[in-house]
């Protein structure tokens, strides 16, 4: 395949991949301010949107190809997140926790200059009153023996676990976030969770989803159980390793990094004989189906908001959904991440099937040439196509 791309983002350790899967197909990968090229693999939060439009494409009918949507912090960002699902589904509660959005009374903007913002706290105060003392009729507090609600409180665009309180006290939850200068969502924490053997370890699921330059919609066919390296203990707030299963905060956090799985992951078909065997459900049957209908309904959401109908350019992108159990096996999702990392043992088969699913065909298409074969099939379908149409 003889595309001419430019990599702007060298840190992306999928896009990495990309670059190098792409010139052993023939491609040539230019200077990153190279203004003729087919495709651009860039920097998430420095994309050059102007130069899309002002670029000239080397393919025969004018194709140009990105790999991020413009606006699609309208999924990634916490806080813009729950706005979205608020606004556009009407299945959310179903999935997704109770959710406050709140600032901090001040902030300092980007020109240093200090703003003053709607004090929130009497509406947090009537939120968290209202939810803690109502039982729950999704499964988010699902124990007579413990009637107790707990919040987690993350900033709008925090990594890596940092930053993030859990909390039952207004006074403690107000004076964190007035500590800070970023929003921040204060959300209902799934309890009781699902618990890994041994140990009873919390976990969450992290899927991939890719959506083409058509918006069809794809999961890949291989996800990752994410595990805590301690065991699960709400009388220990303290201990965030317990409660937070992001590797960056793992590893820095606890000692027992790796102790009971390499890399602290899990995968499907070991994940899939933990649940028979120790909790009746079926990860086919039960789970993923789950995990399908909310990636969808996510994405039908933002349809009219992600399109590139009347641009010069078209786009696709992977993204990360992450995920948790509840201790009945209900799915509730958790986050999505726009640049997502991936396992090491699945990174170059997903690489292969992202570039076979949403490059190939986009460019095969424009220079009305067929180059997949046999292999390039067996590649692309690892990406398994689901429905962009809305469950009502």
């Amino acid at each position: 395949m003889n595309l001419n791309f430019v990599k702007r983002d060298d840190n992306s350790s999928v896009y990495n991949a990309v670059s190098d899967y792409l010139q052993k197909l023939g491609s040539k990968c230019l200077p990153p301010d190279s203004t003729r090229f087919n495709l651009m693999l860039g920097d998430r939060n420095r994309l050059p949107w102007s130069r899309l439009s002002n670029s000239t494409s080397t393919t025969a009918r004018g194709g140009k190809l990105v790999n991020y949507y413009r606006g699609n912090g309208c999924l990634t960002r916490k806080t813009a997140l729950d706005e979205t699902l608020k606004q556009h589904s009407k299945v959310q509660d179903e999935w997704w926790p109770k959710t406050f959005v709140i600032c901090p009374e001040t902030l300092v903007n980007c020109l240093g200059q200090t703003v003053h913002k709607l004090d929130d706290s009497d509406k947090l105060r009537d939120f968290i009153t209202d939810h803690t003392h109502t039982a729950s009729k999704n499964s988010q507090c699902t124990t007579s023996a413990d009637d107790k609600v707990w919040w987690i409180v993350k900033p709008t665009a925090g990594g890596k676990g940092e930053g993030i309180l859990i909390s039952r006290d207004f006074d403690g939850i107000k004076g964190f976030v007035n500590g800070t200068e970023t929003k921040h969502v204060v959300q209902r924490y799934i309890h009781p969770p699902m618990l890994l053997p041994p140990g009873g370890r919390k976990f969450d699921l992290r899927c991939w989803a890719l959506l083409d330059h058509n918006y069809q919609s794809y999961i890949y066919r291989h996800g990752v159980i994410r595990t805590s390296s301690e065991k699960y203990n709400l009388d220990n707030l303290t201990e965030t390793a317990a409660h937070i299963t992001n590797h960056a905060l793992q590893i820095k956090q606890s000692e027992h990094f790796g102790r009971y799985e390499p890399g602290n992951e899990i995968f499907y078909p070991e994940f899939k004989s933990i649940l028979e065997e120790n909790f009746k459900i079926s990860l086919e049957n039960n789970i993923l189906p789950q995990v399908e209908r909310i990636v969808k309904e996510c994405f039908s959401c933002v349809e009219t908001h992600l399109t590139t109908r009347e641009l010069d350019y078209d786009s696709f992108q992977l993204f990360g959904f992450d995920f948790m159990l509840d201790w009945t096996g209900k799915v509730w999702l958790i986050e999505i991440n726009g640049a997502p990392a991936v396992s090491d043992d699945l990174l170059e088969q997903l690489v292969y099937s992202l570039v076979h699913r949403a490059i190939i065909p986009y460019f095969s298409t424009c220079t009305n040439h067929n180059s997949s074969s046999n292999s390039d099939n067996h590649f692309s379908q690892n990406f398994v196509e689901i429905s962009p149409r809305r469950i009502l």
